[in-house]
């Protein structure tokens, strides 16, 4: 099996700056803590970067946002001739097979919406196994975490 890995930043927003840069506003650890359900924010965004070597590209991606049941929140494909202009040049001496590259993409779910507490995965659809990145679980507050957060 190749050597493929997802990488996901869960966020409030992501900002294109002036230099190139991105932005990564309100990013979210392993869980989201909410005072109540249903649950309505403005936006929610997902980085996702998919790696793998330059030995081994993808021939197709597709990135998808989905809740523990497979429901499919957005999905974010990458044509064939999209994934034809990465020029995957590798330095004079390095090995092919360990040589990487990534494709990324941001999904913005606009009014992201959930009625009761749910856990959101991430999945890279390729030509081969699809690859999952980590989720985000959404859940209900404790007291006790309420009175630590403020």
């Amino acid at each position: 099996m190749t050597d493929r890995h997802l990488s996901v930043i869960f966020c409030d927003d992501v900002r294109q700056e002036v230099n190139g840069k991105l932005t990564l506003v309100g990013c979210y650890g392993a869980e989201m803590l909410v005072t109540e359900f249903p649950l309505i924010l403005p936006k929610l965004c997902v980085t996702m970067s998919a790696e793998t070597t330059v030995a081994a590209p993808f021939k197709s991606i597709a990135f998808a946002v989905v809740d523990e049941h497979e429901f499919e929140y957005a999905r974010a494909e990458i044509s064939e001739s999209d994934l034809a202009k990465f020029t995957l040049n590798i330095p004079n001496g390095d090995d092919v097979n360990k040589a990487k590259y990534a494709i990324n993409s941001i999904i913005q779910l606009p009014m992201f919406s959930v009625d009761k507490p749910t856990k959101l995965r991430t999945v890279a659809y390729t030509e081969g196994e699809p690859l999952r990145g980590r989720p985000l679980k959404i859940r209900m507050a404790t007291q006790e975490e309420l009175q630590r957060l403020i």
